[in-house]
């Protein structure tokens, strides 16, 4: 379907759409004072929405399963995005922590990730501290807990602790991720349809094929 039919069929619809939405919104303000149990982030949006769902056909249950896959989705996407995940998860994996400075840590995921370093990896300690703040939530998601245990008073410098409860479940998910995206673009790049992985992401790469701007 082209743009333009698209925008078409999308005026067509726009009045149907928006009185759904209404409904949504009634039935939500009828039934605000409802209980929503082990309610995750964002509450009053989760509440509305379980208030106003069965307007739109869906069941309290069957949003709150959506809503929460796609919370799942999104962070593994926030993962899978930053340069510093696969090299950390690789570390992980091998020593089960990590316990050291942010200047350590940056030597070891550079070591980690000497092959194929992106361009936007971490090139001070300081841009490390700041990807790792941002990624945090997500980390913590997936079983990674990041301490900061405060001054070594020898080094002078800051001590950072990371452990992974389940580190080998979350490399094999990234793992998984980035074979979806080779198929992908296997399907649509039929010419590397027998290529090596290494050439699919150098091809992958070149086209810029699953950058959160493209995808």
């Amino acid at each position: 379907m082209s743009e333009n039919s698209l925008w078409i069929l999308f005026r067509e619809k726009a009045p149907r759409i928006f009185g759904a939405l209404l409904d949504a919104v009634a039935l939500a303000l009828k039934r605000r004072s409802i209980i929503v149990e082990k309610i995750p982030r964002m509450a009053d949006f989760t509440k509305w929405a379980c208030a106003g769902a069965p307007a739109l056909g869906f069941t309290q249950e069957q949003f709150l399963s959506a809503y929460e896959a796609n919370r799942t989705a999104g962070s593994r996407e926030a993962l899978d995005a930053s340069p510093i995940y696969l090299p950390l998860m690789t570390l992980l994996d091998a020593a089960g922590h990590f316990r050291g400075s942010g200047k350590d840590l940056l030597m070891v995921l550079k070591a980690n990730d000497a092959a194929e370093r992106p361009p936007n990896f971490p090139k001070t300690p300081k841009m490390l501290a700041a990807m790792l703040a941002r990624l945090i939530p997500n980390l913590r998601a997936e079983g990674v807990e990041i301490k900061d245990l405060g001054r070594d008073p020898m080094r002078r410098v800051r001590i950072l602790e990371i452990k992974a409860s389940k580190a080998s479940n979350v490399s094999n998910a990234s793992t998984s991720n980035r074979e979806q995206k080779r198929q992908n673009f296997k399907k649509l790049h039929p010419e590397y349809a027998n290529a090596s992985n290494k050439e699919v992401e150098q091809a992958m790469k070149a086209a810029e094929f699953g950058s959160p701007l493209t995808q």
